[in-house]
């Protein structure tokens, strides 16, 4: 056992983390964080390690340096991203999270690896039981409509020959094609390509 005792503020996800990697290591931990009592606009839940505003932690790749970072964290048995690739969804290359409710259903079977599940009356919280198993719906349909799906596939080809092919992730997108599947989707503009000029004319 350490001598020292550390306080972290926050349960941010880096919090969280820097937590984990000392409690694992013999370092008597504490962990304050000021929700539920207090709230932000950026919280929507109660929980620590809350991903705030998006679903996504950006690149899973290695050719940049988020992925990079992501896989050194992986190599120190990373809590965060743990539960994050037992989470993930398919992004077009990042590494995004599945909704909330769906993820904590998953996490729970993976943490029955860790400690004995409890029987389901003994459940210590009400929101914690699941009455059946949810199921995830798949985050790359792009339209219901087959033919419509066709289309924007084949938007998104004309759109990923357009762009420069360097996969710099400067849009916010880990590379050229992940970029073009967000302008389809609606989630991101052509003109944030720094490095081309005529993505416009293949929208």
């Amino acid at each position: 056992m350490s001598d020292y005792k550390v306080t972290v503020l926050g349960a941010g996800l880096a919090g969280c983390e820097s937590a984990w990697q000392l409690a694992r290591r013999g370092i008597p931990v504490t962990l304050r964080e000021m929700k539920p009592e207090k709230m932000t606009p950026a919280h929507v839940t109660p929980w620590f390690a809350e991903l705030c505003c998006s679903n996504s932690l950006r690149g899973a790749g290695l050719e940049n340096a988020v992925g990079l970072l992501k896989e050194e964290l992986r190599r120190l048995d990373s809590l965060i991203l743990r539960c994050a690739d037992a989470t993930a969804v398919p992004a077009g290359g990042a590494l995004a999270v599945e909704n909330p409710f769906i993820a904590k259903a998953r996490l729970q079977q993976m943490m029955m690896g860790f400690a004995p599940p409890l029987p389901p009356n003994d459940c210590p919280r009400e929101d914690m039981r699941w009455e059946k198993t949810p199921t995830a719906s798949s985050a790359l349909r792009l339209d219901k409509d087959v033919s419509v799906a066709m289309e924007k596939m084949e938007q998104i080809r004309r759109i990923t020959e357009s762009l420069p092919g360097i996969d710099c992730g400067a849009c916010g997108s880990p590379k050229c094609r992940a970029f073009a599947e967000d302008i389809v989707a609606g989630r991101a503009e052509a003109g944030m390509c720094v490095f081309s000029d005529k993505n416009d004319k293949d929208k």
